[in-house]
């Protein structure tokens, strides 16, 4: 990893790999990250995505912590405070409560607090005494950042979760529902996490083509007792492993990357199709229909 760079040497439409920039500084910085990819189908919808952006919701708040808490335990936890029963920060002091919180730099956690401490609380163990991940999260950096180009000149942009020793890199997801391999499977492709693990791998090999990672590994966290952990990869080897879901995922990705490339070059952001289409009812409506389960 000698080619991961202090935070310091970074400058805005820079290429390399980073550590320590902050999570606001990556944010703002220029570049295509994988959530524009997933919010640009079609393209229209991508300027709207990235002009209202919303409030992060408890889901997202109790992500951010479980990511802190593991990754980056070193790091000053921030003061969590609960909202009130019934508050809904409609009325001047609504407001004035939550602004007086947020500009002292608290989480606000919209739900019941209590649960959502006990839950963060169970997933941080879990996670922890999990033997796989005591051996992946034993020795590696959190949250580094990279920037690289692509050859239509758009600039792309990740912020790993975690970098281990070896050949994987790895990312966290808490989750409402059960992490057994069926549900997660639909999640790979419903929540586009197998176009996310190519992007990040493809960029990682853009720029460490010396050191490149050919596996992403997701780690999967329930949010209810008992907190059941579970681990799965997607993996580019070419081996007996590699099932093509990467290049399915790295074929999406670069037909949102046209999508988007052409919409900047023109300042056109299609929608859903100019003129009418042919339809039909589904393949699997149609297959009850014709067997008479109508």
């Amino acid at each position: 990893m000698t080619q991961l760079k202090p935070k310091d040497l970074w400058e805005p439409g820079i290429e390399g790999l980073y550590l320590g920039l902050p999570a606001e500084k990556y944010h703002a910085a220029p570049g295509v990250n994988h959530s524009m990819l997933k919010n640009s189908e079609p393209v229209a919808r991508l300027p709207v995505y990235l002009q209202e952006k919303e409030p992060p919701t408890t889901a997202m708040i109790m992500g951010t912590l479980v990511h802190q808490s593991i990754l980056e335990p070193e790091k000053p936890f921030p003061q969590i405070v609960v909202k009130p029963d019934g508050m809904q920060f409609r009325s001047t002091a609504d407001k004035a409560w939550r602004d007086e919180h947020l500009t002292a730099g608290r989480i606000i956690l919209h739900e019941t607090g209590k649960d959502s401490i006990e839950q963060l609380n169970g997933m941080v163990a879990s996670i922890k005494k999990h033997p796989f991940c005591q051996r992946i999260f034993q020795d590696g950096e959190s949250e580094v950042s990279g920037f690289t180009r692509q050859t239509k000149g758009l600039l792309r942009k990740i912020r790993i979760d975690w970098l281990p020793h070896g050949t994987a890199l790895v990312d966290i997801k808490t989750m409402a529902g059960e992490a057994d391999e069926e549900t997660v499977s639909r999640l790979l492709y419903n929540e586009r996490y197998y176009t996310q693990a190519a992007w990040y791998l493809d960029c990682w090999n853009d720029l460490m083509p010396e050191e490149p990672r050919h596996s992403f590994i997701f780690v999967f966290v329930e949010k209810s007792p008992p907190y059941l952990v579970a681990l799965y990869f997607l993996t580019d080897d070419l081996g007996e492993h590699d099932d093509g879901t990467i290049q399915l995922g790295r074929r999406r990705n670069a037909q949102n990357l046209v999508a988007i490339s052409e919409a900047k070059k023109t300042g056109i952001w299609p929608g859903f199709c100019e003129t009418p289409q042919r339809i039909t009812i589904p393949k699997y409506a149609r297959l009850k229909a014709q067997e008479g389960n109508l």
